[in-house]
């Protein structure tokens, strides 16, 4: 959620003609969705979609602290990622 965090600074920081060409029409804790059908989402676990872009934060950590999370993340969360050719 800090990257999301993030993203929304800098998309709150933009100049005001910026954000007019490229309007939000969802903003909550987990996700920022803007007009133009680009999307950014957060959270544990990841099915189903077709992402573009899967970041996975302290995945190592995740395998040695619980390794039932990491073994869902790989079968699941990194599967639903399109591959690219």
């Amino acid at each position: 959620k800090v990257k999301l965090g993030m993203i929304n600074m800098a998309y709150h920081a933009m100049d005001g003609d910026l954000q007019a060409a490229n309007p939000l029409i969802k903003e909550n804790t987990e996700e920022m969705e803007w007009a133009n059908g680009s999307s950014v989402s957060v959270g544990t676990s990841y099915r189903g979609g077709t992402p573009q872009i899967l970041h996975v934060s302290e995945y190592g950590r995740i395998s040695v602290d619980k390794p039932e999370v990491a073994k869902d993340i790989k079968t699941g969360s990194f599967q639903a990622v399109r591959r690219q050719e």
